[in-house]
């Protein structure tokens, strides 16, 4: 008998061990259990979620409002609100963000899925995380065409219990800036903002899925502009750049009215009140400043202020009004002062005076190296650059390698500066690699603090090529990324990029075709440039040679529905630096040769720079594949069409032949020329609205 006993409990136990062990199961007609009036970001999250579960299931979801009684199949619960959620997350989620997913009996006992938040960008975040922990869709999908597998069903572990940790940092933005290709990529079918909603719906989707909070939203906007609604109605906090301080966009700002808060505090502070009353209802973190108008210094508009200590004064008085303004719209809200360019060198030379309860946003120099000048205390934080329109660093591909990221933050995380972090990112596209290194990271930090920068950035390589190109070939793909990272103009000593080949490009040819045609001498300064640019080009174009023939060997390793992604990025950003670097060599080598009466050479050296400019063009519409066709169409701010142009003239003057015509410029006017019928409502785009 106690045998018996005995084989029978053993039983029992197999049994439940295996019940333990048996996999929780979702599929197309797993029902989804939402309190009908969660927030409306929340809700907009979920529509991404019905997206994706749809394309994993090929079903749309079935949405229900409270538990089923008749079901005995598991459920997935969703949301920040619902009577249900206090008993299935069994202790209350706390703290800012916060969520959590996890596998949960329900009051039925039936073994289901919680994916709740704390607050409002925690509901988002745990709709997120159903989507790429269970679901498999990347938070990249849209800008690496990375889709989800098809899937029958999806089985998840009984034990599913993921909680998020406290962020690193406690504000996590993007700026969309210098936006060239978004705007003629995406155009706004209204012209009333500098792309489409649509897209701008795409930006802070991606934003949020990889757990960013902020967003400052184009590089001139006015503060009742569309983006910035859709934006709150995302969930996200809105933030101005250190040009449009308090929200006023100074690019806009009207002809007759003189720029001086120094001369004119009357007029700028009714400017000033009026962004604020326009921002009401908002989560917002101010931006307190003053910079003149086009991004440069304002003594610019006001040439009396001559010395440091009269600038810093009066930027101190600026910044003091313009506090006491918005605490008196809200008096918690939170601001920041980013201390871009002459900002940082008057704060360390001690001009400046921030106001009690201001964080301090140090930036860097657009390259990855922030400016704090090894003086970052607690509390502060940073405004860095994965992108960067300056005429030397990176607007169309990567550039910043990752480990100067993971060294640079990691300074801040381990003084305790971890108050606001905003990374531009210009067009996004070009630098997804570097954006994902810097996002992770400051969400939480914690994996990559006791480990090198060296061993976080092969880490991050590796990682991103596994994800992107696939196993079989992530190694291979890992190391051709470093080489790219480690171009000898791409290192910490030089830190140029596709701006700088282009600047020496058109400085070469902006003037020489004239004097060529009409057979007059070239200046020293020109012919001492061109043999500079000649060694740098003789110096590198090997090394993009060979990175090219690289990448072009293992494209067809790629898998199939990866290589126009690897094709798009490393690819094209690879033959756009080999084919510009060959177009500025043989130009130095055309102008060198005409100055030495070297006809013959001077021609062919001519012709070949124009081929070059030809091929650049070309690689570039080689990389447009899928739904990316016509991505560059609106390039204008690195200008390889301006770049071509000057080229095809010295080569045509060389043949003596007329110069060709050129393309008219393009620029910021183009962009957001939207605005213009909207002058006279400044410094709002629309009429302001009455109180009732």
């Amino acid at each position: 008998m106690a045998r018996w006993v005995g084989r029978l409990v053993l039983l029992l136990a197999l049994v439940a061990a295996r019940v333990a062990a048996d996999p929780l199961v979702l599929d197309a007609d797993t029902p989804w259990v939402v309190f009908p009036d969660e927030p409306e970001p929340v809700q907009r999250a979920l529509d991404d979620l019905r997206r994706d579960w749809q394309k994993v299931f090929g079903h749309r979801p079935i949405v229900l409002s409270a538990p089923p009684e008749s079901r005995t199949g598991p459920l997935l619960y969703l949301g920040t609100k619902g009577a249900w959620l206090p008993e299935l997350l069994g202790e209350p989620l706390t703290g800012r963000e916060a969520f959590r997913l996890a596998a949960r009996r329900d009051a039925a006992g039936r073994l289901s899925v919680v994916a709740a938040g704390s607050d409002v960008r925690g509901g988002i975040y745990a709709v997120y995380a159903v989507s790429e922990r269970l679901l498999g869709v990347d938070p990249w999908w849209y800008w690496t065409d990375l889709e989800p597998t098809p899937q029958q069903r999806v089985e998840l572990h009984p034990d599913l219990d993921y909680r998020s940790e406290t962020p690193t940092f406690e504000y996590r933005g993007w700026f969309i800036n210098d936006e060239d290709l978004l705007s003629a990529f995406a155009p706004d079918p209204l012209r009333q903002n500098v792309f489409s909603l649509a897209m701008w719906d795409r930006i802070y989707e991606t934003l949020l899925r990889l757990h960013g909070n902020m967003i400052v939203p184009g590089t001139f906007t006015f503060p009742d502009e569309g983006c910035q609604d859709l934006a709150a109605r995302r969930g996200l906090v809105l933030n101005m750049h250190h040009i449009l301080v308090v929200g006023l966009n100074t690019y806009r700002w009207p002809t007759e009215v003189p720029f001086s808060f120094n001369r004119q505090r009357e007029v700028m502070e009714r400017y000033w009140q009026r962004c604020i009353d326009a921002y009401r209802g908002r989560e917002v973190v101010w931006t307190v400043g003053y910079r003149g108008k086009h991004d440069r210094p304002f003594w610019v508009d006001e040439p009396e202020l001559t010395t440091p200590q009269a600038r810093g004064d009066v930027v101190t008085r600026a910044m003091a009004r313009q506090v006491a303004m918005i605490r008196r719209a809200d008096p918690n809200a939170p601001i920041i002062t980013n201390l871009w360019m002459e900002g940082a060198d008057l704060m360390r030379q001690g001009f400046l005076k921030v106001p009690d309860g201001v964080t301090i946003v140090w930036p860097d120099d657009g390259t990855g190296l922030i400016r704090d000048g090894e003086t970052v205390a607690a509390g502060q934080g940073t405004y860095y650059h994965t992108a960067m329109l300056n005429g030397s660093a990176n607007q169309l591909g990567e550039m910043v390698p990752p480990g100067r990221i993971y060294s640079e933050l990691g300074r801040f995380v381990k003084a305790g500066a971890t108050r606001f972090f905003l990374v531009n990112v210009s067009d996004i596209r070009p630098v997804p690699l570097t954006t994902d290194c810097a996002m992770r990271f400051v969400w939480d930090a914690r994996p990559y603090l006791g480990r090198s920068d060296r061993e976080n950035m092969d880490a991050c390589q590796l990682d991103w090529c596994r994800r992107y190109l696939g196993q079989e070939v992530a190694a291979q793909a890992a190391a051709l990324y470093n080489r790219w990272f480690d171009l000898p103009y791409h290192r910490r000593g030089v830190r140029q990029s596709d701006n700088a080949l282009h600047s020496r490009l058109r400085a070469l040819t902006r003037s020489t075709p004239p004097l060529i045609a009409a057979g007059k001498p070239l200046d020293e300064a020109t012919l001492a440039s061109a043999r500079d640019s000649l060694a740098f080009a003789d110096a590198n174009e090997p090394l993009l040679a060979a990175l090219v023939a690289d990448t072009e060997a293992l494209l067809p390793r790629v898998p199939a529905e990866r290589r126009d992604f690897f094709l798009g990025h490393l690819v094209t950003q690879a033959r756009l630096h080999l084919h510009s670097l060959s177009a500025l060599g043989h130009t130095a080598q055309a102008l060198l040769a005409y100055a030495a009466n070297q006809h013959e050479q001077a021609v062919a050296a001519g012709n070949d720079a124009s081929a070059a400019a030809d091929r650049l063009l070309d690689a570039l519409r080689d990389g447009e594949r899928g739904k990316w066709a016509g991505w560059y169409q609106g390039e204008c701010f690195v200008n390889l069409e301006a770049s071509r142009d000057q080229v095809r003239r010295v080569a045509a003057a060389l043949r003596g032949e007329p110069l060709p015509p050129v393309r008219a410029a393009r620029g910021y006017a183009n962009l957001y020329r939207y605005q213009e019928p909207f002058a006279a409502n400044f410094p709002l785009l629309y009429p302001a609205r009455r109180e009732p």
